[in-house]
């Protein structure tokens, strides 16, 4: 049976793997907008499963080429809003989590914009003392993609849960 300071520690140790997971995302999500591919790939296991709607890669280093051709240029400025985290840590070196996430992106050269949401369902491990992602799961909920012609009136070119227009890479 465990004492009182031992559950005091062990609850505090919860708290705090809580916090690095989701420092953990939200490094992930900053380095991912501002195009810093190396700290994105830095989150992600080596083996890193990736299954999200609307991006045709299923492991980290196919995942971090297809973000540098997609979105590796000037103009293009991208914002990952993540809320309501849901982190469960099941043992020492395990977690999961559900996030809802808000992505707005503006491409100034191409005169798009899109708006989505959806939900992460990812898996966590601890390896050398570190927190990583090892499988990011995302599913949509909403899209809308507007094209933004000369005089600044849009045209919506998606709306619904459809994005193939928006990340053909």
């Amino acid at each position: 049976m465990l004492d009182r300071l031992q559950l005091i520690e062990q609850r505090l140790r919860q708290v705090e793997d809580n916090l690095a997971i989701r420092d953990l995302k939200n490094r992930y999500w900053s380095n991912l907008d501002r195009q810093q591919l190396e700290a994105v790939r830095a989150c992600l296991t080596a083996e890193a499963r990736i299954d999200m709607e609307g991006v045709p890669c299923r492991r980290r280093d196919e995942f971090i080429d297809y973000i540098q051709r997609a979105g590796g240029r000037s103009g293009l400025y991208n914002l990952h809003a993540g809320q309501n985290p849901s982190i469960t840590v099941s043992d020492a070196d395990n977690a999961t989590g559900t996030w809802d996430v808000l992505f707005t992106s503006v491409d100034v050269g191409a005169r798009l914009t899109i708006q989505m949401t959806g939900e992460y369902r990812d898996t966590y491990v601890r390896r050398e003392g570190r927190w990583l992602i090892d499988a990011l799961t995302f599913r949509q909920t909403s899209f809308l993609m507007q094209r933004i012609d000369e005089q600044g009136i849009p045209q919506i070119i998606s709306l619904g849960q459809n994005n193939t227009a928006a990340f053909d890479a």
